[in-house]
């Protein structure tokens, strides 16, 4: 028999459920469907609960808002309670929230085809790679701006070829009957797991969908609450990329430099300035580009030097990217000499108008000043002595960490980028 919605019950006291079904949204076919996750504690696996409740006069009612905030996933063995994101610790969590991060299986398979392909393009990894957490004191700055979404007990919209399609496949229930629980699970766990769904009424009776005895997972049981469905996940760690995956590289090591234009204060012989532009990007072995997605850094991510008898050539550099719209600098704001300073933005402003010339999608744009005038950089009215080292991070948009170094060689002439 159909099942109609008991539109005169407010709140539901719902006594049953008659169907209740766990599953990731892109594996909903497969019974018991694996699922790869990297472990690198943000990116997250949309896992949906799908269920339908019947009260004690055997109609169907719509679970409250508050009923389906108490649905959750647990572990399928142990029928243990996953930890929900807020004030929660663990090494599996879940929430609501989506944070921004990609989770794309065409990316776990092209990992694994470039592992197979180019095992020289990977490095074993290390136990010194810094952690996926903000450090005290380090910027954030996001690149692509992330997609928050709150969406736990939403009731799915169906279209009509979908109701069509629910009712041939279970005709006894109707398809404004069901709803949707969505849950968004990460993890920084090295060790894979299967999950179960969990959902208690009023009552205190307890509906999980781990029992074993059953044997099929179409979401109807037993039809007296027992259920069997489940989601395993593969956790996956993020391999080590080499050197060679960082930047636009010349076959020296060195980053390659477009110019971008010449400037002179007064005259070429008082002080002039080239203006050149490099990219930090992240490429997997075989080329695939990997976008960035966050930044991090102190409040100094830059290089510079000081030109010498030895070393002609001065050097600072700039940040930018499509997102910022603008330069941001970090360099000691002066360089001159013997009293006459010129602020070090005032080369590119005036040249480039404070925008980066190269911007590209899911990449960071260094900027790169230089002159051959034997100047020094100055802070405050302070010679600022060569930072020709900078350590950063960036995480890409699948939410893994890469720890990196920028860095002048004894010329100056170039730049370079590593893993740090």
């Amino acid at each position: 028999m159909e099942h109609s919605i008991d539109t005169e019950t407010r709140a539901s006291h719902w006594k049953q459920l008659y169907f209740f079904k766990v599953f990731s949204e892109e594996r909903s076919h497969i019974q018991h469907g694996d699922s790869p996750l990297f472990n690198n504690g943000v990116q997250q696996l949309k896992i949906t609960i799908q269920l339908a409740a019947l009260n004690a006069g055997g109609h169907a009612v719509q679970l409250t808002q508050a009923e389906l905030d108490t649905v959750c996933l647990i572990d399928y063995t142990t029928s243990t309670e996953i930890p929900y994101w807020w004030g929660a610790s663990g090494p599996w969590i879940t929430t609501t929230n989506h944070w921004g991060f990609v989770w794309d299986r065409s990316f776990f398979e092209r990992v694994r085809v470039a592992q197979k392909d180019h095992p020289e393009g990977f490095e074993a990894p290390s136990a010194e790679v810094m952690g996926a957490s903000v450090a005290d004191g380090e910027i954030v700055t996001i690149l692509q701006t992330p997609n928050m979404m709150a969406v736990t007990g939403k009731t799915m919209a169906f279209t009509e070829d979908q109701k069509a399609l629910l009712k041939e496949v279970h005709p006894g229930i109707e398809p404004s009957s069901y709803q949707l629980v969505e849950l968004y699970l990460s993890t920084d766990s090295g060790s894979s797991r299967q999950f179960a769904a969990r959902a208690v009424n009023g009552d205190g009776t307890v509906f999980r969908t781990n029992y074993l005895e059953i044997g099929n997972d179409s979401g109807l049981g037993d039809g007296h609450g027992k259920f069997h469905s489940s989601v395993r996940v593969q956790s996956v760690t993020f391999p080590v990329l080499s050197n060679d995956s960082y930047g636009d590289r010349l076959s020296n090591g060195a980053l390659l430099k477009e110019h971008i234009g010449q400037w002179f204060f007064y005259s070429p012989a008082w002080f002039s300035a080239r203006i050149e532009e490099t990219h930090i990007n992240i490429r997997l072995p075989g080329g695939y580009m990997v976008p960035i997605r966050e930044l991090f850094h102190d409040n100094n991510l830059a290089v510079w030097a000081d030109a010498n008898s030895t070393v002609p050539t001065m050097r600072g550099t700039y940040l930018g990217s499509p997102i910022f719209g603008y330069i941001v600098y970090y360099t000691p704001p002066y360089f001159g000499v013997s009293g006459r300073y010129v602020p070090f933005n005032l080369p590119v402003d005036e040249k480039i108008g404070h925008r980066p010339q190269l911007p590209r999608e899911g990449q960071i744009v260094i900027g790169i000043v230089s002159t051959e005038n034997h100047y020094w950089y100055y802070s405050s009215g302070s010679r600022a002595h060569s930072k020709v080292r900078q350590v950063f991070r960036v995480r890409d948009i699948y939410g893994n960490m890469h720890p990196l170094a920028l860095a002048l060689r004894t010329d100056n002439q170039d730049i370079t980028l590593t893993r740090a």
